[in-house]
């Protein structure tokens, strides 16, 4: 089939079919998708690998989290997957979930399914592996990331919040109520992510003019039970604290969970906050005071973008930072009242 009998079909010239292919000049929203309808029925496959054609030629979104056990079990990732089904909907394409992969040596990379024409992608918890993201980059699908890329893919597009100052605003929270030696429980290393926690953690340190202890950071999986035996192994060190940060809902269940463990309360021997909180953490006893996010709006924005950027109506890469809030609730002392508890026991 030639560009001329496409054109023949669409009662449009030959150059308006070579505008479509190519993303070039002026063609009515109209006239374009039925010179795509017509080039997809036609089994046309443009040589460019930016044609237009090429994104257009279904309507289906992949969405790529971090594995099965976040589909499964995450409260973030069910809030956000329901923001990216409802404008993914809203705006006529489908969603199809998957987890990325690791290798050989437990790098995970996320791995192009040659039998799923994705017109684009949406993916979580960017990783600072340099491979992490190569095939997708080599398939030329538009593709959206839900956290800040790695450095080297800098110019990607990504929704996110700003997790440095999240970070920071919980540790300052802390600081500020007189606490200095703060367990700060985060996530995996390699994990963009993490690297923004930590640097938020730490700059809230210097702001007080106190030395962060490398000590009292420590790395756990976003999981409430790789949560509670980080904690439970940094208790066997002995190191004094009098509070601990969490990096997500489900770390801080599973730090709770081995405080009480080794007869510790909350708040009474030790404060407890959140930099994710959830339904996981208002709704248990105490409610955990947290940084709130709102991950269905996060997945709208994100989805937003992607059919942006496959429609062209984004084509310079860029990324929107959304708000946070801090709400107190039951789970931090201030350090006074703190010793104070200390002293009755």
């Amino acid at each position: 089939m030639q560009i001329r009998n496409i054109a023949e079909q669409a009662g449009v010239s030959i150059m308006t079919v070579s505008n479509v292919l190519n993303a070039k000049g002026k063609v009515s929203q109209e006239k374009r998708e039925l010179i795509t309808r017509l080039l997809q029925e036609n089994g046309y496959t443009p040589k460019n690998p930016d044609s237009l054609a090429n994104y257009t030629k279904n309507r289906l979104i992949q969405l790529y989290c971090g594995d099965l056990n976040v589909i499964k079990t995450d409260l973030f990732f069910s809030s956000l997957m329901a923001g990216v089904i409802s404008e993914t909907s809203a705006r006529g394409y489908d969603v199809l979930v998957s987890s990325v992969e690791k290798d050989e040596s437990g790098r995970y990379f996320v791995n192009m399914d040659k039998d799923v024409e994705a017109a684009g992608i949406i993916i979580t918890n960017p990783r600072e592996n340099e491979d992490f993201l190569a095939d997708v980059i080599k398939s030329h699908i538009p593709y959206v990331l839900v956290g800040r890329p790695a450095t080297s893919q800098s110019r990607a597009f990504y929704v996110d919040i700003d997790n440095v100052a999240a970070a920071y605003n919980a540790a300052f929270h802390m600081l500020e109520r007189g606490h200095r030696n703060i367990l700060f429980l985060t996530g995996p290393e390699g994990h963009t992510l993490t690297t923004d926690r930590i640097n938020g953690y730490k700059m809230a340190y210097r702001a007080y003019d106190v030395m962060a202890n490398d000590e009292y950071i420590i790395h756990a999986d976003y999981t409430s039970e790789s949560a509670c035996d980080a904690v439970r192994g940094f208790l066997t060190v002995g190191l004094p604290f009098t509070g601990v940060i969490a990096n997500t809902d489900k770390q801080a269940i599973g730090a709770m969970n081995a405080l009480h463990a080794a007869g510790l309360r909350v708040p009474e021997d030790a404060s407890l906050m959140c930099c994710a909180e959830s339904l996981l953490t208002t709704s248990c006893f105490p409610p955990i005071t947290g940084i709130g996010v709102d991950a269905v709006i996060i997945g709208e924005q994100a989805a937003g973008m992607v059919i942006d950027v496959i429609e062209r109506r984004l084509i310079i890469p860029t990324h929107i930072h959304l708000p946070f809030t801090l709400s107190e609730r039951q789970t931090v002392l201030p350090l006074k009242k703190f010793l104070h508890n200390q002293e009755l026991k």
